[in-house]
């Protein structure tokens, strides 16, 4: 009996002491857990997925955020309003920088021989057409490859756009890119030593004319056909102009954008490495390497260029190319197709220059004065409007916004009915506030229909002609553009480059409001809807905008 309670006493001293030991045996296991867990997260996986090229040792979700450059200008007194502090507030998203034009910044070929090119010395022409955004995107990316290449753009002649052809009241349907931008009054007075153009007129009288330009086959000197030298307004002649420049300047089929990705080299490295070195990344990265998820991790901004260009990778590209020796010595150098985001085609080997390419584009390639004050004024035309909706609940005057492109887009999987577009649109939309819409639809059933359904709050630009004066018809869908920019939350048209480039002015407006963000979505096909929510590496060469165009490109200033 003693024994059995001895035993009994002594089960009982051990099941005291499990349970004294267990709690201690659980937390030393779940620290040893974390422990593995933390070593795999941080240490095992990255070390592992830099192995193979797929991420950096330090990667991060959003990089260091630099103190916002202070804002640029914006008069409207000479066009009509509203006063320049309201205006400035509305529709500023651009930078001053005045660092931006330090030489530092230069292409390596423009600061050849210890020297700055003469202006005129090396000169590049490039075909862009289509729509006035596809126009846009041509702009954005010859400007930036020339200055990479150390050359001087030679802008288009005057020219029909399409779209942009309401002659009525016998107003202007030829348009230079002067039209749009301040391109030689503001760009090459500021950005002179950074970024050289002139015109086609003035390249085919001080160069052509001059016996300078020879055939690339025959290597004989040729003249422009007929010895024009003024092809403004002559649309129907203009191919003439391109067939002559495609004979005379270097060009490769290789370099079109859909395909490939064009490398500008840093200051202590020859094109042939950098496109050598980069080649070897891309080759060492499968198909499937290259297809990338939204919601992707970015690269620091300053990581190697081996690494910063696996962002690019995510589309169609078949290889990496840039200048060559033939290329370097021309006089001149052709581009048969510049139709791509200019970040997604060009690719800076230096950091540096890669920020302020997107500084550049966002703080001199943008609308006119004159535009972005008559858009200021119907924005707050709307607010207002707003706010008398709902004077107690948006005392702010915010409003959500459409682009609904319809007409002859080609993209079939976006024409829905207007019950299909408010169904995919409502969950997201603010409840009883304001819309304003750009649309080139003109049916009325459909437009009827879409009011219906969205409770009459739609209003178009049709709603505020008023405050636009004489401006030229061509010029309503620029505003419709930066009016939807505005908007608190936006659905767009998937695929349409007009609504690619209110997202990106949205996204400089969201980095100029400390990084807050604006909701952008498309209405369809609907498994599009939420591919602007998150980081993702660029997969599209012209289809949409990508967030590396806008986030932290003020970090890096030199």
């Amino acid at each position: 009996m003693a024994g059995t309670d001895h035993i009994e006493l002594a089960s009982h001293s051990r099941t005291k002491s499990i349970f004294r030991v267990a709690p201690c045996l659980i937390r030393a296991g779940l620290a040893v857990l974390f422990c593995g867990w933390f070593a795999l997260t941080f240490h095992v996986i990255p070390s592992w997925l830099e192995r193979y090229g797929l991420a950096s040792s330090t990667v991060a979700m959003v990089p260091q955020i630099t103190t916002r450059a202070q804002v640029g200008p914006l008069s409207c007194r000479e066009f009509g309003g509203p006063p320049d502090d309201n205006a400035r507030e509305e529709m500023v998203y651009w930078s001053d920088i005045p660092s931006d034009v330090n030489p530092s910044y230069l292409s390596p070929r423009f600061r050849s021989h210890g020297r700055v090119f003469d202006h005129g010395d090396k000169f590049m022409t490039a075909e862009f057409g289509g729509g006035w955004n596809n126009i846009r995107m041509g702009l954005e990316t010859s400007i930036l490859l020339a200055q990479g290449l150390g050359r001087t753009l030679v802008l288009p002649p005057v020219r029909g756009v399409y779209l942009m052809e309401d002659g009525a009241n016998e107003q202007n349907t030829q348009f230079s890119l002067n039209d749009f931008f301040h391109l030689l009054d503001r760009i090459v007075n500021k950005q002179g030593k950074n970024a050289h153009i002139i015109s086609m007129s003035d390249f085919l009288t001080e160069v052509a004319m001059k016996g300078m330009v020879k055939n690339k086959r025959t290597q004989k000197v040729e003249f422009p056909p007929g010895n024009r030298t003024n092809w403004d307004g002559s649309d129907d002649l203009q191919g003439d102009l391109w067939r002559y420049l495609r004979r005379c300047g270097v060009s490769r089929p290789e370099w079109k954008p859909k395909e490939a990705i064009f490398v500008i080299p840093s200051g202590n490295t020859t094109a042939d490495d950098a496109v050598e070195d980069l080649s070897a990344v891309f080759v060492a990265r499968s198909r499937k390497q290259r297809t990338t998820p939204r919601n992707s991790r970015r690269f620091p901004l300053d990581a190697p260029p081996e690494t910063r260009i696996i962002e690019l990778l995510g589309r169609n590209v078949q290889r990496i190319v840039g200048s060559n020796a033939q290329m370097d010595e021309a006089l001149l150098v052709h581009f048969t197709d510049v139709f791509a985001n200019f970040y997604s085609y060009i690719f800076y080997q230096n950091w540096r220059q890669d920020l302020w390419s997107k500084r550049f584009v966002r703080d001199q390639l943008r609308y006119r004065d004159e535009l972005q004050c008559a858009a200021a004024r119907v924005i707050g035309a709307v607010r207002k409007m707003a706010i008398d909706e709902n004077p107690g609940r948006n005392p702010y005057g915010t409003f959500d916004s459409f682009h609904v492109r319809r007409g002859d887009f080609a993209v079939r999987s976006t024409r829905v009915s207007a019950r299909t577009l408010y169904e995919n649109s409502k969950d997201e939309l603010t409840k009883d506030q304001i819309i304003y819409v750009a649309t080139d639809e003109r049916n009325e059933v459909f437009l009827s229909e879409m009011k219906a359904h969205f409770e009459n709050r739609l209003v178009f630009l049709e709603d505020f002609i008023d405050l636009l004066g004489d401006m030229n018809t061509n010029f309503y869908n620029v505003i419709d553009q930066l009016v939807c920019s505005a908007g608190n939350v936006f659905f767009g048209t998937w695929a349409s480059t007009f609504t690619a480039y209110i997202i990106r002015l949205r996204g400089y407006r969201s980095e100029n409001d400390q990084g807050k963000g604006l909701a952008s979505y498309f209405f369809a096909p609907i498994e599009k809807k939420y591919e602007m929510q998150g980081y993702s590496y660029i997969n599209s060469y012209w289809m949409r905008e990508f967030p590396a165009a806008w986030q932290n490109i003020d970090a890096g200033q030199v």
